[in-house]
């Protein structure tokens, strides 16, 4: 599977509770549960990397930049 939703944030705390939200509506529905994941500046990019892989469905990015480099 592919990314299939790229949600843009303007602050680092605002992704992270984007994301729990979207975690907490994934949990709610028939299996398979969509997956998603916070990529922000200032952490390795190899983890980022490794999240991609791992069939991130939905993205959450503290701007378009940080999607750039991933």
């Amino acid at each position: 599977m592919h990314l299939q939703a790229l949600v843009l944030a303007p602050t680092r705390e605002i992704a992270i509770q984007i994301e729990e939200l979207v975690r907490k509506v994934a949990s709610e529905l028939p299996p398979p549960v969509p997956t998603s994941g916070v990529f922000v500046g200032g952490l390795p990019i190899t983890d980022d990397q490794k999240r991609l892989r791992r069939c991130v469905r939905v993205s959450l990015s503290l701007y378009e930049g940080s999607m750039l480099w991933v």
